[in-house]
């Protein structure tokens, strides 16, 4: 495919910084839990829950809660904090049937401070309706307190910058299992039911994955590192051979290195090329945001490209689409580009490009890339046939009907 593009006309002075880092606390705040679990109950046709229980179920949540962000500086507590900014997860208010939490936005980069994540006690009563009365009470509570706890650090997951999408960045999914990931994705902490979480998949102890880390290690606050944020530099780099070069940074808390660039469009037909090394045997997942920043930036339809080492284009997206066990092929999430697990066939320097799917559209971005190391990949029985089905062992693999969506020449 061939575009063209105008040469940048506005761009961002280069500078370098990192978030400044503060431990966050999170409240965690039980008003009317002790009412809402009464109506749980009622509806699931088991015995109200005794204060010893509540307090066993609590104690379960807290538990839970430190283990699943163990690895970052986020401090739980039940006492409400007497000053400072703090994040609040509140359990007794209520929400619409079917919904299980909700948080105030996705905030990447955590820059919204005192943000509310809720959890709707009284929509959990699926997780215990199979019992009777005081039927295997230990049972009832393990299972509870276990969702609980995972639509806790669910909806704080939102408020620190993570989306339902970024469960799908897990090392085992790749193109040639987009079209079925086996439900690889429901491991992690901000899978949800549309990505094909079911009961049993909440009332298990889920981590957080790979792409959940990358993000989270930018997270204000959250990660007890601080990898730079770039702004798009000043020269030109409106081209391959002008790209920005991106130096990537080892993280601590998964097998990956990554950048994260500030960036906008403010020409029609501009284009941004960023440029770093990769090892053959690694794989590339990158991700713009633009849309989902929406209360922070001008949104605009992105699409991005990667070129290889000889500037050949090996993979080509504009939108995000999930649907249970389908990664950009089916559904639609956003108009935000994600690229999850590019195989790196060649070592040297690979290429991005952010540009508007609508060669006039203009905006503001944020481009996240991450490399992750060299591993094992699972396959599904079916890929083959499905690879062989839309072309990529001879050519172009199509992901979906809308025009320059997902492409990829191995």
């Amino acid at each position: 495919m061939k575009r063209v593009f105008a040469a940048c006309a506005v761009c961002f002075a280069l500078c370098v910084s990192s978030p400044a880092h503060a431990r966050i606390t999170a409240w965690l705040d039980y008003t009317n839990f002790d009412t809402r679990l009464g109506e749980l109950a009622a509806s699931a046709g088991v015995t109200p829950y005794s204060a010893p229980e509540q307090l066993q179920l609590r104690a379960n949540i807290f538990a839970d809660l430190n283990t699943i962000y163990g690895d970052y500086d986020v401090t739980f507590t039940e006492t409400r904090p007497v000053s400072g900014d703090y994040e609040r997860l509140v359990w007794g208010q209520t929400g619409s049937d079917g919904t299980l939490g909700l948080a105030d936005r996705i905030d990447f980069r955590n820059l919204n401070r005192n943000d509310v994540s809720r959890i709707y006690t009284a929509n959990f009563a699926f997780f215990v309706d199979e019992f009777d009365g005081l039927d295997n009470r230990t049972a009832q509570i393990a299972q509870l307190s276990r969702g609980f706890a995972g639509t806790a650090a669910h909806e704080l997951g939102h408020n620190i910058g993570l989306e339902h999408c970024d469960c799908y960045g897990c090392r085992e999914i790749t193109p040639a299992n987009y079209a079925n990931t086996q439900g690889l994705q429901n491991r992690f902490i901000i899978a949800t039911g549309s990505t094909g979480l079911e009961e049993d998949g909440r009332e298990a102890l889920r981590s957080f994955g790979e792409w959940e880390r990358v993000k989270l290690a930018y997270a204000d606050g959250v990660s007890r590192e601080t990898p730079p944020v770039l702004s798009e530099q000043a020269l030109p780099h409106d081209s391959l051979a002008t790209a920005q070069a991106l130096t990537l940074t080892n993280l601590s808390t998964t097998d990956a290195a990554s950048a994260l660039v500030v960036g906008g469009l403010g020409l029609s037909g501009e284009q941004d090329f960023f440029s770093f090394t990769a090892l053959a045997g690694e794989t590339i997942t990158a991700r713009v945001l633009s849309d989902v920043l929406d209360d922070r930036l001008t949104p605009f339809d992105t699409l991005m490209s990667l070129f290889s080492p000889t500037d050949a284009l090996l993979f080509e997206d504009d939108d995000t689409q999930f649907r249970n066990n389908t990664f950009n092929v089916i559904g639609t999430y956003s108009t935000d580009t994600f690229f999850v697990n590019i195989p790196v066939t060649q070592t040297g320097t690979y290429t991005l490009a952010v540009s508007a799917f609508t060669g006039s559209a203009r905006g503001q971005y944020e481009l996240l890339v991450a490399r992750h190391g060299a591993q094992a990949v699972v396959v599904p029985e079916s890929g083959a046939a499905f690879l062989l089905t839309l072309g990529i062992l001879g050519g172009w693999l199509h992901l979906s009907p809308r025009r320059n969506h997902g492409i990829m020449k191995p």
